[in-house]
This record gives C-alpha cells, structure tokens and sequence, in this order.
C-alpha cells in the first residue's frame, strides 16, 4: 500500500451582477498597452471564455477571438482568470487588467461604471428545467423552483423582476453555470435561467433538458475596458469592423455554429446505424483495433459516441470525422485527412492505444481501458487530476467507480482552483465512458446473438436433415 501510494504521488505530479461592494475602488493602473507591448486579459476559467483543451492548450470563444485581435496590433497576451463574472467586473473596474473578455453581458446596471465595446453576440436568457413544464409567461416564473450562478447577469434579471412585485423566488450559488447544469440534470425537479450561448455549448451534453420559456430582452455580449482607457475600445470596436469581422464569423462559426442535437441516447436509434452506417466501417475498425490490440466493438462504440458513425461530422472545437481528432492529435498519430474514414479510425485507434498505455502499470488493466476513454474525452492530464483529487478525497484512484465519483469536481471552483492543470468539464467524460459503455455492450450482445442465431440454423438443419 504504501508504494502504491508513491506510485500515485509520483502520477500527480508527472446575472445580478450586484454593483462591485465598493462601487469606485481604488484604481491601479497597469502599464501602458503601447509602452510595454503587452494586453493583459482578465477572464473567466470556462468552455466559452478560457480553459485547457484535451490536448492541453489554452483554448476558448474568448482567447481565441483575443488572440487574433493582440496578433493584429503586434501585442503580447497575459491572462488572469477569476473566479466569477463578479470577479471579472472589480477587476476591471480597480484597473487588474486593461480588458475583461469573459462573456459579459452589455447591461443597464454595468454600463454605469464600466465601458463596453461593440457586442460580438446578441444573445438571450432561456429557462430550463430538468423536465417539461407550463411557462407561457414570465407570471409563470413564480411557481418554478430556479437556482442560478451567482454574479451572472441572469442575478440581475431575477432581481428586477422581484423588486416590481413579481415575488419570483430564486436561489444564487457560488458555482458556475455548467455546474448549474449538472445539477439540474442530476435533479429534474429544478429549472434555471441561463444564457443562450452557454446552453448552446452544453446542451448536447444534456439532451434531456427542456427549454421551457424565453425571455423577452436581448442582450450583446461584448469586452469592457475602464472608462479611463476609451482608446482601447475605439481600438476593438475599429477591429471588428474590419480586419476583425471575418475571425470573428470563423469564431462564432467554431463554437455556436453546431445547430443539430446529437440523439446519442436513443437506443432505437443506435440499433438501426448498427444496420445501416457500422457495415460501411466494420472491416477498418476490425483492422485498426487488431493493430493496437483493442476490441474493433469498443472501437467502434467510442466512434458512435463521437460521431455516430458519420464521417463528415464535426463539432464547435473543430474536432472531425469518425473519431472526431483534433488537427494536433491527427498530427500526432500521422493522419492527413480526418474526414477520411479509414484514416481517422487508424488514427483513432493508434491515439486510444497511446491513451491506455500513458496509464500507470498499477491501475489493473481491466480498468485502464476507462481511464484511456476518459482521456480520449476530456484530456490526459485533467484525469491526472481527477487521480489526485480522488486521493485527497478518500476514493479509490485506482477503480474506475472512484475516479468518476470526483470527475464532476473539475467544474467546481473550489476544486479546479487548486489543480495543476484546472478547469474541466468533468461530468462530461463521466456520461461519456458511460455511454460508450452501453454501445459496446449492445454491441457485444448483437454479436453475440447473431453467433447463437447462427448455431440455432445449423442445429435445426442437422435435425431436418
């Protein structure tokens, strides 16, 4: 026990936005964009704003679009992530930063002490419940029992509505809105308030959630800057009305473009692709797990789970093809062509091979092809994490049922905040292996009912015989 325990260390190491408390902070102000060269970005730590992608780069709607904009005017990044919109919004306003990009909201109350720039997305606040309710009017409000993140400008809404008598009651936590999610998800008797945007990154992720109401307003979102630096907006608004646009139509593209849901947790559905899309692609997954020593069903399950089996398919990160591969991870394994079908389940393969083999030798080997999905989800190093938080939280990090206990805590601020390797969206490889699972077990029974309908032929024709 206790060198399993090294062994371990060693492979941890390996919405209202309430006016800031103090409504005019001191300033500080940072040097001079122009002097030093440099933007200093303050953001959020989530999917749509900043995080680590699986590939373990810095990734996000927010730091791309940045990016591109430091690039264009010869600047240096650096990046300071808060842990809430609240926290993003003192931060600029004391002068941390020289720009917020974190998803904000342009609203009434923000717009008396910070100045925004022109908004990049018109957005509005949607209402959604663990299961279908009557909401035809905001009147209806009064009788859902809604939670929301709190700092978000969704804060903001629901307490206007409160203050004129609406007697909407609401419940804020200090938590973020994907986690808001989860629990809903994981409690269908509550609803929330959230913005469109980041229900539209989420949603196919929990597809059983409804919408159950719109909200009348619109909103933009847009960056904020002090009022003490109007150059700096002039700057970004002159930017996106020209050599801006176009990234930004790539970038809104990337992230929001993917409009249809997938209906991965329709089994009928399942069943018919075993029969009208798997024939097409049977005989390359056969050939590219016998190569890497996998099982061509568990192959082809995780490539349902990513694609359903449609080579063309591609998500808002620009992952692409049966095995849905990053440009990073298809350079790795040497594919050229991830809308190849053959080439992206060679590749595929070769990277869940690389996956389960990167698992360390005392994580028994029954349980390292989940640990090995995980990864092929949300990334090699969050699981790392999610091996050491599941240490320090008593679990078993050498089970499978261990680490998924822990997995959803990535998402938490409490918890990422002191990870080496931060936020993740943890409950999502969660519902992943789970699926994948399911698929290669439907899989294996099909099989295995074909093998007995076969043996029942030759029997019954040996008695008629």
């Amino acid at each position: 026990m206790k060198n399993l325990a090294i062994l371990l260390c060693l492979f941890v190491i390996s919405c209202t936005d309430k006016k800031p408390s103090n409504p005019e902070p001191a300033f500080k102000q940072i040097g001079s964009i122009e002097e030093e060269g440099k933007l200093v970005v303050l953001t959020r730590t989530t999917t749509t704003s900043y995080f680590q992608d699986r590939d373990g780069q810095p990734s996000g709607f927010e730091y791309e679009l940045v990016e591109s904009f430091a690039k264009a005017h010869g600047l240096t990044t650096e990046y300071i992530a808060k842990d809430s919109t609240a926290e993003v919004v003192e931060a600029i306003q004391r002068g941390e930063g020289h720009i917020a990009a974190a998803g904000l909201s342009i609203t009434d109350d923000r717009k008396q002490y910070l100045t925004f720039s022109d908004g990049y997305k018109e957005i509005h606040q949607n209402v959604v419940c663990g299961k279908r309710q009557r909401v035809k009017s905001i009147e209806d409000l009064k009788k859902l029992d809604i939670l929301i993140s709190k700092g978000t400008s969704q804060n903001e809404v629901l307490a206007n509505l409160k203050e004129s008598e609406r007697d909407i009651a609401f419940v804020a936590e200090d938590i973020t809105s994907e986690s808001i999610l989860e629990k809903i998800w994981e409690n269908r008797e509550k609803c929330t308030v959230i913005d469109s945007n980041i229900l539209q990154v989420h949603r196919r992720y929990f597809p059983e959630l409804q919408v159950v109401y719109e909200m009348p307003e619109k909103h933009e979102l847009a960056w904020a800057v002090h009022p003490v630096n109007p150059k700096l907006v002039d700057k970004v608004n002159s930017w996106l009305k020209a050599d801006g646009k176009e990234r930004l139509k790539q970038l809104l593209s990337k992230y929001y473009g993917h409009v249809k849901e997938f209906d991965y947790y329709d089994t009928k559905k399942f069943l018919e692709r075993i029969e009208t899309r798997l024939p097409k692609y049977k005989k390359w997954f056969q050939q590219a797990a016998k190569a890497n020593g996998l099982n061509w069903k568990l192959l082809a399950a995780v490539s349902y789970q990513e694609s359903q089996w449609k080579a063309d398919a591609v998500s808002y990160t620009g992952v692409r093809g049966l095995m849905m591969l990053t440009k990073v991870t298809a350079k790795e394994v040497g594919i050229e062509d991830r809308t190849d079908p053959q080439q992206s389940i060679k590749g595929g393969a070769k990277y869940l091979r690389t996956l389960i083999d990167r698992i360390p030798s005392y994580i028994p080997e029954a349980q390292s092809k989940w640990y090995g999905l995980a990864s092929y989800n949300v990334g090699y190093y969050h699981l790392r994490d999610a091996v050491a938080l599941a240490v320090l939280q008593n679990k078993n990090p050498t089970h499978w049922v261990g680490v998924k206990e822990v997995l959803p805590l990535l998402s938490q601020r409490k918890y990422f905040k002191n990870l080496r390797y931060g936020y993740a969206r943890g409950l999502e490889p969660v519902i992943y292996v789970t699926r994948i699972r399911n698929y290669y077990d439907i899989l294996k029974n099909k099989e295995l009912g074909r093998s007995l309908s076969s043996e029942e032929k030759k029997s019954n024709g040996a008695k008629t015989n």
